[in-house]
């Protein structure tokens, strides 16, 4: 992850970067939002045992599907 100022113990890349992002943001009163988990995960079982399946709503011609964040 390399030496940063803004690393705290525990972070990941995702922690920091949405960190490192808040901070540039704050001089126009946004923030970074990460979802939860819950947000994506799905009802409709894994084709894979000990695998939780993720996925999200589109439209204008995309197709169904799901990917794999391991």
């Amino acid at each position: 992850m390399g030496d940063s100022k803004h690393a705290r113990p525990g972070d990941n890349q995702v922690s920091l970067l949405g960190r490192m992002l808040n901070i540039g943001l704050q001089k126009y009163g946004k923030q970074v939002i990460l979802p939860t988990e819950d947000e994506f995960k799905s009802a409709v079982p894994a084709g894979r045992k000990n695998e939780i399946p993720y996925h999200v709503k589109a439209h204008l011609g995309s197709k169904d599907g799901e990917i794999s964040l391991n």
